[in-house]
């Protein structure tokens, strides 16, 4: 089923290698805000999530840290489309921002539990097991605008 599915597409291509490495980025740090109850690093995540979901995403300053780590290993770039990642992280950015309010308003315990269901799915995604954004783009968003094509 899931090699079936159907994710958004576009002539953009971004390096999987850089994205992964923001990925991991991002995962430690909302893991450190797990931990710790630090919400700048939930805020800084979330932030940076915004940046990569609603813009071109090259003021992202974790995939600017991820892109320097990859430049210093001369990691060969490995393209992929890019229309997946930004679908992925407008759910990220959701998730997040829904803990940052969570947090916000004092229901701690919520809040944590989003961030760690929000890990758990950038580790899938990142680990290239599963984008569960594209699950939910091929049973959720696919069928309102496939008949449209």
């Amino acid at each position: 089923m899931i090699q079936q599915l159907v994710c958004p597409i576009s002539n953009e291509k971004i390096d999987s290698n850089v994205s992964r490495l923001t990925i991991f980025i991002s995962v430690i740090l909302v893991t450190v805000f797990i931990f710790t109850g630090q919400r700048v690093l939930l805020y800084i995540s979330a932030g940076d999530y915004f940046i990569r979901a609603f813009t071109n995403g090259q003021l992202s300053p974790l995939r600017f840290l991820a892109l320097t780590i990859s430049r210093s290993a001369d990691w060969c770039p490995k393209m992929i489309d890019k229309a997946p990642k930004v679908f992925a992280s407008r759910l990220g950015f959701l998730c997040l921002f829904a803990s940052a309010i969570l947090v916000n308003l004092g229901f701690s315990t919520a809040a944590i539990a989003i961030s760690v269901m929000a890990c758990s799915l950038f580790l899938l995604d990142a680990l290239d097991i599963v984008c569960v954004g594209c699950i939910l783009y091929h049973n959720l968003v696919f069928p309102f605008y496939k008949n449209k094509l």
